[in-house]
């Protein structure tokens, strides 16, 4: 395997915890801490491109995990976890 991995090999390689599974999760959860997305995006918390990408469950930047964290008060173990790889 490469030292450098794509971006999309990376993704493959972190999956999310099944009470963060799903389209839109994390923003209904931001959501009920009065973090919408219009207030999100105008507070220039996160890119319109990374909160498409939690709307649609996808893995996302450690920066975007941070704003999430502290808003949610969890650790980004608590919302993803890594897949080894087989040998």
């Amino acid at each position: 395997m490469s030292e450098r991995k794509s971006r999309k090999a990376l993704n493959a390689c972190w999956k999310y915890k099944p009470e963060f599974a799903g389209e839109s999760v994390i923003l209904k959860k931001l959501k009920s801490c009065g973090w919408n997305t219009g207030r999100i995006r105008k507070e220039g918390k996160l890119g319109e491109a990374t909160v498409q990408k939690l709307r649609r469950g996808e893995i996302v930047s450690l920066e975007a995990y941070d704003f999430v964290c502290n808003v949610l008060n969890c650790d980004i173990g608590d919302i993803i976890e890594h897949i080894k790889e087989s040998d």
